[in-house]
């Protein structure tokens, strides 16, 4: 089939065409000509008998991916079954029994292309075995993980229709709050396929894992998993590209995730499926120096905190701005950086009260005469709003910008300030107090305009209402958050969180009223290895950047896509 593109996880249409296997489960089909080229294929196998007779609730699929890139032998199985449904799952109709509907609406196909191409690193298709041999050099993955959830589907896909205890038991434990009694379920159960079961883990991953891997009791794949997993998130992990004591990240509007290395003064830069980009050495120059954080512009262009400047480098890794990069403004020990609807440059500093504001790569959303790099605030900076040391920046859909403030051994009191997108301050004197405020280090807005901060000090996320009201009373605690450097809010209004720690970092998920929808623990796969930065990107990804391992997470498929590059409000593509 081809993925729909009428929207998310919509019919695809008419098949490009099909095939019954023969008793061995072999089977072939004649594919039409390519056109165009990125265009999304996948194949699904419903039914048939694997020995022990007919079982109409087995589905089994594999995307295949840009339709140029199909490989002209697949093996269709559990394991791609378990990889398809996790990299398309933001795709995917969740109604039960059309799991096997994928679909992206016109805006997002290249979302979607992106998401394929996931597959391809998860699962070696002509095979249908763990990982792929394409793998990027140095990129770990979950084959483990995978091939007990593949073990975990089998239970279900080898029974047959008379024996309905597998797959009821499969689709209770599925379902979030599904208890399997031994003989029923506590409620009725959502999924009516394989797919449909498999894709409710994907999107719940922290639901029922203890009951989930006591399923895995079958042995058709290996290595698998020795002990139950702390949830199952799915995550690859990259390397190279120069990553040196990275720190922040951001994702273009191709896919591509750029990172800031502290460590050796450069950004790296990868494609959507983990490919380096950037040379061993990373992208350097255009006064690079003590580099924090990342903003993509309209044009693809990158503009980075750069110590007592900004720094800005084109979409090849080209740097654009001077060797001391752009400097004035009030740029002092820069941190924070945010691009607002005019492609203008934000920057908050720690090194000062104020904050900083560029003229962006379109010059005619500036000054008259202004060019390209020239600070549009003041020499000492926009002040006032409670502006205090100031760490992560963002704006919001009216172009104000926010920034949180952690004055020097939390005296003053920890605020955030808000400030017009003239520069004027929204925020009082002492800016917005309350709503658990502890150090506060990072700062993202969800689709309503309302702002959340996460906490490096007490372990809580604290939000504020569009007019700085605190929502949040105390903070939103649980979800294994705590020490919390960096936040990023996805489409569907859920807010994520990266954990330092090491060598086991988290991410933590909250959704839109502050409960935790992650677990006690966080959620741990991919190898995260103190978490530093975090982003969201158009296919559902959520990347991650490791500061102590030099290495970057993308979690597979687990947020609400977001338009990219993010410019004000977190929107679905």
């Amino acid at each position: 089939m081809k993925i729909g593109t009428t929207g998310y996880g919509s019919d695809p249409g008419n098949d490009v065409g099909g095939s019954v296997t023969d008793s061995h489960g072999n089977y072939s089909i004649n594919m039409p000509p390519c056109s165009p080229a990125h265009e999304v294929w996948y194949l699904s196998a419903d039914g048939g008998n694997t020995g022990n007779g007919t079982n109409s609730r087995s589905r089994l699929i594999a995307v295949l991916g840009p339709c140029n890139q199909a490989p002209s032998s697949v093996t269709i199985n559990e394991v791609t079954t378990v990889a398809s449904t996790y990299a398309m799952s933001q795709f995917m109709n969740t109604t039960a029994n059309l799991g096997q509907n994928i679909g992206a609406p016109s805006t997002n196909l290249l979302g979607a292309a992106n998401a394929s191409l996931t597959v391809q690193n998860l699962v070696n298709l002509a095979t249908g075995t763990a990982p792929s041999s394409t793998l990027p050099a140095g990129a770990t993955a979950p084959t483990a993980e995978i091939n007990t959830l593949a073990d975990v589907l089998a239970t279900c896909v080898q029974a047959d229709d008379t024996a309905s205890t597998p797959c009821q038991q499969l689709n209770c434990v599925a379902t979030p709050g599904g208890i399997w009694s031994g003989t029923s379920c506590n409620i009725t159960a959502v999924p009516e396929t394989t797919i449909d079961a498999m894709l409710l883990i994907a999107r719940n991953p922290a639901n029922n894992v203890g009951a989930l891997f006591a399923l895995a009791t079958s042995t058709n794949y290996s290595p698998v998993l020795g002990s139950a997993p702390n949830d199952w998130t799915l995550g690859l992990k990259f390397v190279g590209g120069g990553l040196n004591s990275n720190f922040g990240l951001a994702v273009d509007g191709g896919g591509d995730v750029w990172v800031v290395n502290f460590g050796n003064r450069s950004l790296s830069k990868f494609s959507p499926s983990g490919v380096a980009l950037s040379t061993s050495a990373g992208f350097t120059g255009g006064g690079l120096n003590e580099s924090r954080n990342i903003a993509i512009d309209s044009l693809g262009n990158a503009w980075v905190t750069a110590g007592n400047s900004v720094a800005e480098f084109d979409t090849n890794g080209n740097a654009l701005s001077p060797s001391m990069g752009y400097t004035g403004g009030g740029t002092n020990d820069t941190y924070g950086i945010a691009i607002d609807s005019k492609d203008r440059v934000w920057a908050s500093n720690l090194g000062a009260a104020d904050i900083s504001l560029f003229c962006g790569a379109i010059t005619a959303n500036c000054p008259a005469s202004f060019t390209t790099g020239e600070p549009i605030s003041p020499a000492g900076g926009f002040t006032g709003g409670g502006l205090s040391f100031s760490f992560g920046a963002a704006v919001d859909g009216a172009d104000s910008v926010w920034t949180v403030n952690d004055g020097p051994s939390n005296s003053p009191t920890p605020n955030v300030s808000k400030f017009s997108s003239a520069g004027n301050a929204i925020s009082g004197a002492s800016g917005f107090t309350g709503g658990g405020l502890a150090k506060p280090t990072g700062v993202a807005i969800d689709p309503a305009g309302n702002a959340w901060a996460c906490n490096i000090d007490n372990g809580v996320v604290s939000e504020f209402s569009t007019s700085g009201s605190p929502l949040s009373g105390t903070g939103f605690t649980g979800g294994g958050v705590g020490n919390s450097e960096a936040i990023a809010v996805d489409s569907a209004n859920n807010v994520w969180v990266a954990n330092e720690s090491s060598p086991v970092g988290t991410v933590s998920e909250f959704n839109s009223s502050g409960t935790a929808i992650s677990p006690s623990g966080g959620f741990q796969g991919g190898s995260m290895n103190d978490p530093i930065g975090i982003a969201i990107d158009a296919s559902g990804n959520v990347w991650v950047s490791n500061d102590f391992d030099a290495s970057i997470t993308q979690l597979i498929g687990a947020a609400a896509p977001v338009k990219t590059p993010l410019i004000g409000l977190p929107t679905l593509p």
